[in-house]
């Protein structure tokens, strides 16, 4: 590999003490605590597929860490890959075409990273070191970003969506109003979050909360208050909108 990323800095210690010395527990240290690999290339991003499964897949195998980021840098475009948990993906989920199930035909490939997308040191760190996702205590910045590539899993999550609803028979007009409530409660509670930046996004379902076994189960029945609770905020808010609109209305026309 052309770069390499420690989360120690006497990483170069046992780099040394490796090259000089044939000290096998020095390489293991660097493998247990390699968190990026780097490759640069100036080919105009003709082989990005090969580099990705010649190199780069192989330079994030020699890595013991559970999370562990590799960087292609070829003629100025950003290729940014992630292993995590024994899967190999583009490091930001937009994409992967088919989320955690992508092939590397289904890497999209053909579109770089912004640089934006390139993740500071501690944010490396927090992939490495998070064991599972604490969804209560997220805000917006913590979401995905939704681009095009994303449109075959939102297409796949509506179909699932439709299929369960004909399943107990709402695909009318009572579901199709349930369905455009529910969208309309994420967007409200991403804007809220967005806007107050002081309270954690409340539409999420936890692993607990799906795993019910009935209604009654207590994980279920939290799932189903926050949703309510978030329900009933959005609908005070909304008549506050509406009340305000009207009171301008006759302010001038009055």
């Amino acid at each position: 590999m052309d770069g390499a990323i420690f989360d120690d800095i006497t990483w170069f210690d046992k780099y040394k003490d490796y090259h000089e010395n044939g000290n096998n527990e020095s390489l293991e240290w660097l493998r247990e605590h390699l968190i990026v690999a780097l490759e640069f290339k100036k080919e105009d991003n003709k082989n990005v597929a090969d580099v990705w499964d010649k190199q780069l897949k192989a330079y994030l195998n020699e890595s013991r860490r559970a999370f562990c980021l590799a960087v292609l840098y070829d003629t100025e475009r950003l290729y940014l890959f992630r292993k995590h948990n024994n899967k190999f993906l583009r490091y930001s989920e937009e994409f992967n075409t088919k989320g955690e199930d992508s092939k590397t035909k289904e890497l999209a490939l053909h579109l770089p990273d912004p640089y934006i997308n390139i993740p500071s040191f501690n944010d490396v760190l927090e992939w490495t070191e998070a064991k599972t996702i604490d969804r209560s205590k997220r805000g917006i910045k913590e979401l995905d970003i939704i681009s095009g590539v994303h449109s075959t899993q939102i297409n796949d999550a509506m179909s699932s969506i439709l299929r369960t609803m004909d399943k107990v028979g709402m695909v009318n007009q009572k579901g199709f109003e349930i369905l455009i409530q529910i969208l309309s409660l994420k967007i409200y509670d991403e804007k809220r979050n967005e806007k107050t930046g002081s309270r954690f996004l409340d539409f999420y379902i936890s692993d607990e909360e799906k795993n019910y076994k009935s209604l009654a189960d207590k994980q279920l029945q939290e799932f189903i208050k926050r949703i309510i609770g978030l329900r009933v905020e959005a609908s005070g808010t909304y008549y506050q909108s509406t009340q305000s609109e009207k009171r301008k209305s006759y302010k001038s026309t009055h």
